[in-house]
Parts: C-alpha cells; structure tokens; sequence
C-alpha cells in the first residue's frame, strides 16, 4: 500500500511538470528553423515525446499493479498461518504491521 501511495505521489509530482518539460524539451530541438516550421517541429516533437511519457507511465502502472498483487500475496500468505496459540489462523489485527 505505501508502494501504490508513493507511486501515485511521485506521478502526480511528474505530470504537474511534465507540460512544462514536454514545451521546453520542443523548443529546445526546433529553435534553429523558420518559425513555421519550427512551430510543426514543436507540434511533432510535443507529440513524441507525450507518447514517450505516456509509454513510461504506463510501464510504471503495471510495476505498482505487480508489485500491489506480490503484497497481497504475502498478506494472504500470513493470513492464512497457524498462530501458535491453538492453531488458528491469527486475526488481521494481532499482526505486527512491518
């Protein structure tokens, strides 16, 4: 869970700066041509590299998405475990938190 928080703070943090660095990321390529042309380099160039970032956000998804499923794994895993009192399974609120 804290995984999955600091993922959506660290994407939230990116995308506020992310119009900022896609603007200044096309200027700085297309600053050496006529201003036409310079203005459908920056349209092209705006283009790639939001589909670069929206790639990456992507990858960065799925990896929280996995590593979510791999926690739960591991909490049902100790769920599920015999206490040693008895041989019951040990509620969710007897569980040390880590």
């Amino acid at each position: 869970m804290r995984l999955v928080l600091l993922s959506v703070f660290l994407m939230s943090a990116a995308c506020t700066s992310t119009g900022r660095y896609v603007e200044a990321e096309a200027y700085d390529r297309c600053r050496d041509v006529s201003e036409e042309a310079a203005q459908r380099c920056i349209e092209q160039e705006r283009d790639r590299l939001k589909a670069s970032l929206a790639e990456r956000d992507e990858e960065i998804l799925e990896e929280v998405q996995r590593e979510s499923e791999r926690s739960a794994m591991r909490r049902g895993e100790q769920v599920g475990r015999p206490s040693a009192a008895g041989g019951k399974a040990a509620p969710d609120h007897d569980r040390p938190l880590n």
